[in-house]
């Protein structure tokens, strides 16, 4: 448990400490000492001890892609992607020098902080030959298919649903050239993708053709792999409901049977929370943990800003955990927003409440 992990940090702490005079001036022992700092949660002793580490080694990788590890945790995305530019102008991605699942964790650390520090234009331009990688193709693609995804949440609806396509187009080629092996953080970029498509379209909307050719090719694309890269049931066919109820003439979920019923909102408790100062916002990302289901989401609103929604702002007005855990992709929330906390990039909704039928 986590008592007993912390307590055998301590003892390697502890006899680092005392081989401080013998060692301290060695990289490894500066290292092992910035580790053992950030468990204590001492992150500026940690910081030091790391950047030590790096300095008196001469810039060694595992120390480099430490601290770049370091400052991705922290959120320091900037600095992170400063530590793997330098890994990747050293040559740490060339399979004659560096094996390759260091090169993996330095493409990823890379592109992971250009897309945290939103330079998606940077990932577009870095990305453009995808396809002729032969060590990370899959993985450039599906970076690829993420910034399209992130840049399609600020466009107008219309613009978002043709670019969701795109990013849905370049997943069904990352998918399918190893059916069956997909690692599991690139579903998980493709259920995100989905989530968007999902919030993309509201109730009684209608589309143009432009944009019922991008939905039915999407939803094609979603049927293919939605088994496989969804493994919640209840999440899964709660999302199978959602796109079956589109009436579109080539609908891959027409027709489809689930145990879910879509819901509606209750308008008239609806508009006496507006009044009173909530406003609405579409769930898109329910997060996988290792819970039957969590205790936090995340959702949008019409304006494009993101929430970070914990059950205890649902409970406080009376809320149950029965209620929350029906909570899918694509439902409404109304939520009192909360102010931007430093070091925070999502806003924690204050007050929320479920007003479904």
């Amino acid at each position: 448990d986590r008592r007993k992990r912390t307590e055998e940090v301590k003892v390697v702490y502890d006899q680092l400490k005392q081989q401080v005079e013998a060692f301290g001036a060695y990289s490894v022992h500066q290292a092992y000492m910035g580790k053992c700092l950030e468990k204590f949660g001492a992150m500026g002793q940690a910081e030091r001890y790391m950047k030590k580490a790096c300095e008196s080694s001469g810039g060694e990788p595992r120390y480099l892609a430490m601290l770049g590890r370091f400052y991705h945790d922290r959120e320091r995305f900037e600095e992170a992607h400063q530590c793997y530019a330098e890994l990747r102008d050293n040559g740490m991605i060339d399979p004659d020098i560096s094996d390759e699942r260091f090169a993996s964790t330095v493409e990823m650390g890379y592109f992971l902080s250009l897309l945290f520090s939103h330079q998606y234009e940077t990932v577009m331009q870095k990305t453009e030959d995808w396809r002729m990688s032969s060590q990370f193709r899959r993985s450039l693609g599906t970076f690829r298919a993420s910034a399209i995804k992130r840049m399609a949440e600020k466009k107008s609806r219309r613009e978002r649903i043709i670019a969701i396509k795109d990013a849905l187009e370049i997943f069904d080629e990352v998918i399918d050239e190893r059916k069956g092996e997909t690692e599991p953080w690139i579903f998980k970029q493709f259920s995100k993708v989905v989530a968007e498509l999902l919030y993309s379209i509201p109730e009684n909307y209608e589309f143009d053709d432009m944009e019922t050719q991008s939905m039915v090719s999407s939803l094609h694309v979603i049927d293919k792999h939605i088994f496989d890269a969804i493994k919640e049931e209840n999440r899964r066919w709660a999302i199978v409901a959602q796109f079956s109820a589109l009436e579109f003439e080539d609908n891959p979920f027409a027709g489809r049977r689930t145990s879910v019923m879509i819901r509606s909102m209750d308008d008239m408790r609806k508009q006496e929370l507006v009044e009173a100062g909530f406003k609405e916002i579409t769930v898109t990302n329910v997060p996988e943990t290792r819970y039957a289901f969590p205790n936090y989401l995340f959702g949008r609103a019409e304006d494009g800003g993101d929430h970070f929604c914990h059950f205890t702002a649902f409970e406080q007005r009376g809320g149950s955990w029965e209620e929350w855990r029906k909570m899918n992709v694509g439902d409404r929330l109304m939520i009192v927003p909360g102010a931007v906390q430093p070091g925070k990039a999502t806003p924690r909704a204050e007050e929320i409440e479920i007003c479904y039928l």
